[in-house]
């Protein structure tokens, strides 16, 4: 549903910045801004791939955190 969504979007931003600071953010933005897709985009700027971000994020949601 789109509140989900939403949510999922808002918990993902946080984590980015929790684990990267403002800084990395805003470079993921500029790749993402430059058409870089998102895999090579985190990697670049995060050095992680997208499977072991989303494991990394996944490990951080509790459950009910998204209701």
């Amino acid at each position: 549903s789109p509140s989900e969504t939403t949510a999922v979007g808002f918990t993902l931003v946080e984590f980015l910045i929790n684990n990267g600071g403002p800084q990395k953010m805003a470079l993921l933005l500029k790749e993402f801004k430059s058409g870089t897709a998102a895999p090579a985009a985190l990697q670049k700027v995060y050095g992680t791939n997208l499977r072991a971000l989303a494991t990394a994020y996944a490990r951080t949601l509790r459950p009910g955190k998204l209701n």
